[in-house]
């Protein structure tokens, strides 16, 4: 299912939002390492929100590959 707007994005702004997604990956595991290096466990939304990321960098990235 498409996210709101997604049909009208084109080859490019595909390509920007993959790669403004993989630097919110690299955020959160910048933050997680912070965490680690603190002594303090990873927030337990963490892993969904990385399972969002990395399934809208696949999506976007198949949906740019098809066209």
């Amino acid at each position: 299912m498409p996210e709101i707007g997604e049909e009208f994005m084109d080859g490019d702004m595909k390509i920007g939002a993959i790669i403004e997604l993989q630097g919110v990956k690299e955020e959160i595991l910048t933050i997680e390492n912070e965490l680690a290096r603190k002594g303090i466990d990873k927030p337990k939304g963490f892993s969904t929100l990385k399972g969002y990321v990395k399934d809208r960098i696949n999506e976007l990235s198949a949906e740019k590959i098809e066209k």
